[in-house]
């Protein structure tokens, strides 16, 4: 039997107007735009328009700084294959402290889905990272947010949505070739799995946060994708965290588990019109079905951990809130679209 972690981590790797309220301070709001559900990059690149239009919702949150006639940088945060849990919250309010707006993307519910019950898969990272653009389009009108500062986060599919969304063939399937897409992306535990055969990507400033011992999202392929990023000049950062285990922020003990699916094998072609092929066998990652055969065809059985590493959990927290801070208040401003 699988461990559920693993479980949704396989079936989630398978996955513009609005009314403007005062809001006061520390105060949230919850903001419906539309978005679209291309299941894979093909899609999501060649197909938008065709695209399944999805109402999604998010949670926006002002900082405590909050007064009405201030912009503030944002950042769009993207759950992971568990949906957003507690832990997920320490580092939207540290942000909320230090003068940054977040705003939780709800792909999940928004698409009638529970991830705790296992259908996942019906959310693909490329979802994500269509929540995400639309969001950043939406958002950027809001008044109290600055449009030049809105960066994008994500732990685990959430975080594979964050750090391709920096892909250029992917941002300019939502924002014309000149538009400013995200000002940063943050990607925690990412699923680096594909790997384009040409690394056109955003120059903008990207982070890799990682356990050293991840097996569900090996900090291997991480640094391996990272190390090719690097020589197209994108500049990317990585940060293995020593003794670091999958999910070594949660609020979850460290396990161990038996006979778990690892996916240190698995990895995939992205063509430059997003399609993703398995580099094995070929398989195409065009729906949930044909997703899950090739991570069953590329994993490997093992006795893995997962869980929280406290020291980990903290050095995380930290590196966040200095890379935000970094990267979000001293951009020039320029227009955006």
């Amino acid at each position: 039997m699988w461990h559920q972690s693993q479980s949704l981590m396989l079936l989630s790797l398978i996955a513009i107007s609005y009314p403007i309220t005062t809001i006061s301070k520390a105060d949230s709001k919850i903001i419906t735009y539309e978005s679209k559900s291309p299941y894979e990059f093909s899609e999501l690149i060649n197909q938008l328009d065709n695209s399944i239009k999805t109402k999604v919702s998010g949670e926006l949150t002002m900082p405590v700084q909050y007064t009405k006639n201030k912009q503030f940088p944002l950042v769009i945060v993207l759950p992971d294959a568990f949906g957003f849990e507690n832990h997920h919250q320490n580092y939207l309010n540290n942000l909320n402290q230090q003068g940054i707006a977040t705003f939780k993307v709800d792909s999940f519910k928004s698409r009638h889905i529970d991830p705790k019950k296992m259908v996942a898969t019906t959310v693909s990272p490329e979802m994500m990272a269509s929540d995400a653009y639309f969001a950043l389009k939406t958002l950027s009108k809001h008044p109290n947010i600055d449009p030049n500062k809105i960066a994008v986060m994500g732990w685990g599919s959430g975080g594979a949505a964050a750090l391709y969304s920096a892909w250029t063939p992917a941002k300019e399937a939502f924002l014309t070739k000149n538009a400013k897409g995200f000002a940063a992306h943050l990607a925690i535990y990412p699923p680096c799995l594909l790997f384009p055969t040409k690394h056109t990507w955003q120059k903008k400033p990207i982070k890799i946060i990682i356990g050293e011992k991840d097996q569900s999202t090996p900090a291997s392929l991480c640094k391996e994708l990272s190390q090719q990023m690097k020589k197209s000049g994108v500049p990317i950062e990585i940060d293995i965290l020593p003794n670091a285990y999958h999910s070594f922020d949660s609020e979850r003990p460290l396990q161990t588990y038996k006979k778990e699916h690892t996916f240190t094998q698995c990895r995939f072609t992205l063509l430059p019109d997003g399609v993703a092929l398995h580099e094995k066998t070929g398989i195409r990652m065009i729906d949930p079905f044909f997703r899950l055969a090739a991570f069953y065809a590329c994993s490997e059985k093992k006795t893995v951990r997962s869980g929280m590493i406290p020291e980990a959990k903290k050095r995380s927290i930290e590196m966040t809130n200095k890379f935000f801070n970094q990267h979000l208040t001293t951009l020039p401003e320029c227009p955006r679209f």
